[in-house]
């Protein structure tokens, strides 16, 4: 959703290269308020190959991979529904140019190619993918095992 509320959409499934590791991280907290947990924070990191995290060339990212997720539920009963809630979220979020860096790097990055069925991934358009990305060190990484 980048220019209009006309504009066609067109739902593309990603399939990430076997050297871009990617993490949606989920933070979760007991919640203050009432019973239960709550969803702080969402991020989404892509990983090299010596396990260097990047902010991938997309919009709705952070500098620091924070995910903008919008306006959803963030307080539930246990984590796993807090985890579920920020997986159906994510995946039913509509994209928008609000946090986008450079369109150049994201159309090099996410390349597809009409199929009679359905829309396939195209190899990143570098011979690194990480020079398309920012090189990132959070403290969330440090949660992160790969």
């Amino acid at each position: 959703m980048f220019a209009s509320n006309t504009d066609p959409e067109m739902p593309l499934v990603w399939q990430a290269p076997k050297n871009v590791r990617l993490v949606f991280v989920i933070r979760t907290q007991l919640s203050e308020e009432e019973e239960g947990t709550e969803i702080s924070t969402n991020y989404l990191i892509a990983f090299n190959d010596e396990k260097n995290g990047f902010r991938l060339p997309l919009p709705n990212l952070h500098d620091d991979c924070m995910v903008c997720m919008g306006d959803f539920n963030h307080s539930h009963k246990t984590a796993g529904e807090c985890v579920t809630a920020s997986l159906e979220q994510f995946n039913k979020s509509k994209w928008n140019a609000d946090l986008m860096r450079t369109v150049e790097k994201s159309q090099k990055f996410f390349r597809f190619h009409p199929t009679n069925e359905n829309f396939e991934t195209l190899p990143i358009k570098a011979a690194d993918w990480t020079l398309l990305c920012d090189k990132v060190s959070t403290a969330i990484m440090e949660r992160v095992v790969l």
